[in-house]
C-alpha cells in the first residue's frame, strides 16, 4: 500500500483526522504544468514549491497572504519584477528580476516585499534599472549570495527585525540602505563604487567585507560592530555620526581620498587594532564634540594631512602607532 493510499484510509478510519492528499506539499511544474509563475502561485497550497524551468517570463509576480511558499528558477529564469504583502515563510532561489517595464504595485523597484515575516532569498540578481532594485520591510529576512548589478541609485533598502546579508555582491551604483533595523549582519559581501548607509538602528555588525571605492556610513546607531572588513579607495572608508557604544576593530583601510576613519558626534566608541594606511587627508579623525571613545593599539601611516587629528581631547589613546611613533 502506497503512502496516498494509507493516508487515505487512515483518514476514513479516524473521521478526518489525518490529512488528506490534498495538503501535501507539491512541486508546481513551470511551464510544464502551469503556462506562467503568477498562475502557480494562484493554485499553490502552503508547503509548495514552485519549479520554473529557464526562460524570460514577462510577468509582474504578486505574493499575497501567501504561507510557506518556495519558488525556485532552474539555470536562467528572466522574471520582470515580484510584489509580496501580508505573506510568512516564502523562499526565493536563482531568479533574476529585470524590471524592464515594472508595473503595479512593484512599479519603479524589481521587488517589493512589505508587511511579511521570514524571507530566505539566495542566488538571486536584480539589474533592472528602476530603484531601488529590492525593497523589503519585513520582521525576518535572509539574503545569501544575491548580485545587485542594475544601474539603481540603490540596490537593497531594508527595514527589518532580523536580518541577515551574506556573501552579497554590490555592483557601482547599487546601494545599501538599513534604517530602524535592530538585529543585523552583513558579512563576506563584496562593494564596489557603492555607499552602505545605515540609520536609526541598534545591534548592527558588519564582518568580512570588501568594500572597494566604497564608503560605509552609520547614523544614530546604537550597539555596532564594525570587525575585520577591507576598505581600498573611496572617499572615506568609515563615517560615524552620532553614534554610540559601538566597537570599529581589526579593519585594513589604504589610500581613501579623503579622510579614512571619522567620529563625529559620537561617544563611547572602541576603536582597536585597525590599520589605516595612505590615507589622501586625515587617517582618523575625532571631531570637537566626539568624546569618552577608546582608540587602542591602531597603526594609522602615511596619511597625506595628518595621522590623528582629536579635536576634543577628551579621547582615551592607548598604544597606537601614528607615523613612526607610539602615542
Amino acid at each position: 500500500m502506497n503512502l496516498s493510499t494509507r493516508l487515505l484510509a487512515l483518514s476514513a478510519l479516524f473521521g478526518g483526522a489525518v490529512l488528506s492528499t490534498s495538503a501535501i506539499a507539491a512541486d508546481l511544474k513551470v511551464p510544464n504544468q502551469f503556462p506562467t509563475i503568477q498562475a502557480a502561485i494562484d493554485a499553490s497550497n502552503p508547503g509548495d514549491k514552485i519549479r520554473i524551468s529557464p526562460g524570460t517570463y514577462d510577468e509582474d509576480l504578486r505574493l499575497e497572504n501567501r504561507q510557506d511558499l518556495a519558488l525556485k528558477g532552474d539555470d536562467g529564469v528572466f522574471v520582470r519584477s515580484l510584489f509580496a504583502v501580508g505573506s510568512d515563510e516564502i523562499a526565493i532561489k536563482e531568479i533574476t528580476f529585470t524590471a524592464s517595464v515594472a508595473a503595479g504595485p512593484a512599479a519603479n523597484t524589481q521587488a517589493l516585499i512589505i508587511a511579511c515575516e521570514q524571507l530566505d532569498l539566495r542566488f538571486c540578481r536584480f539589474e533592472g534599472e528602476n530603484t531601488p532594485g529590492l525593497a523589503i520591510q519585513v520582521s525576518s529576512v535572509t539574503i545569501r549570495d544575491t548580485a545587485f548589478a542594475g544601474p539603481s541609485d540603490a540596490g537593497l533598502f531594508l527595514e527589518a527585525t532580523q536580518a541577515t546579508v551574506s556573501r552579497a555582491t554590490f555592483e557601482p551604483g547599487n546601494d545599501l540602505f538599513l534604517s530602524v533595523c535592530d538585529g543585523v549582519l552583513v558579512e563576506e559581501s563584496e562593494m564596489t563604487g557603492m555607499q552602505a548607509f545605515i540609520a536609526g538602528s541598534e545591534n548592527v555588525t558588519f564582518l568580512d567585507n570588501t568594500f572597494e571605492g566604497s564608503r560605509l556610513s552609520l547614523d544614530l546607531l546604537s550597539g555596532f560592530v564594525v570587525d575585520s572588513n577591507r576598505f581600498i579607495g573611496g572617499e572615506n572608508a568609515i563615517h560615524l555620526l552620532e553614534c554610540s557604544q559601538g566597537v570599529i576593530s581589526g579593519n585594513r583601510v589604504k589610500k581613501t581620498v579623503g579622510t579614512s576613519i571619522v567620529l563625529e558626534d559620537s561617544q563611547d566608541v572602541l576603536v582597536k587594532k585597525n590599520k589605516v594606511k595612505a590615507s589622501g587627508a586625515v587617517g582618523l579623525l575625532l571631531d570637537v564634540n566626539s568624546a569618552s571613545n577608546v582608540i587602542k593599539k591602531n597603526v594609522v601611516k602615511k596619511s597625506a594631512g595628518f595621522d590623528l587629528i582629536d579635536d576634543n581631547g577628551q579621547n582615551k589613546l592607548v598604544k597606537n602607532v601614528f607615523g613612526t611613533a607610539d602615542d
